[in-house]
């Protein structure tokens, strides 16, 4: 009886405990290195141009509705149990020319407000930081990723739960007449 007690204790920890996942991504002019729990996946832009081209081949394309963007976001942006982040970006840039860099260091901040919007919406976002260095007379990109996600089973569980509840009403009432909007 104490050893089934003791199992059941560990499977509850288990499925309630978040697990964190480190993650890093570094992207310099052709090279791209993602470090999963310090496992490394090198990736050059030869190799992704010839792998996209052999999955063209193969895949059939799915037609993706903007109605079906807007359903996922919704039961996203209401959930309850969100996963959360923390985040850090460096991204170091320039061109040539020190008018086109000022003009684009603008839009990048413009851009990374959207973007933070986007994550605190979905996510719990627990620190994002941005940090943004202009070289103005270099021809330079260079990203710079840091994060962990802390995820429990039962998020997923639950989010996979209320995602296929969802689709599965959509796919009755499309299929029953019902239209909405």
């Amino acid at each position: 009886m104490f050893k089934i007690l003791i199992i059941i204790m560990i499977f509850t920890t288990i499925f309630i405990m978040p697990i964190p996942i480190k993650f890093y991504l570094f992207y310099d002019v052709n090279k791209l290195t993602l470090k999963i729990y310090n496992k490394n996946i090198k990736i050059n832009s030869e190799k992704l141009k010839k792998d996209s081209i052999k999955l063209n081949k193969v895949k059939k394309k799915k037609k993706i509705y903007s109605a079906d963007i807007k359903t996922l976001w919704c039961i996203l942006k209401k959930n309850k149990l969100k996963p959360s982040i923390k985040l850090n970006v460096n991204l170091n840039y320039g061109l040539d020319d020190a008018a086109v860099t000022a003009i684009l260091f603008g839009l990048i901040y413009n851009f990374y407000s959207l973007i933070e919007w986007f994550f605190y919406s979905i996510l719990k976002v627990k620190d994002m930081n941005f940090q943004l260095t202009p070289n103005y007379n270099k021809m330079l990109f260079i990203l710079e990723l840091n994060g962990i996600i802390y995820v429990s089973l039962v998020k997923i569980i639950f989010i996979y739960v209320i995602l296929r509840k969802s689709y599965n009403k959509k796919t009755k009432d499309i299929e029953g007449g019902v239209v909405y909007g």
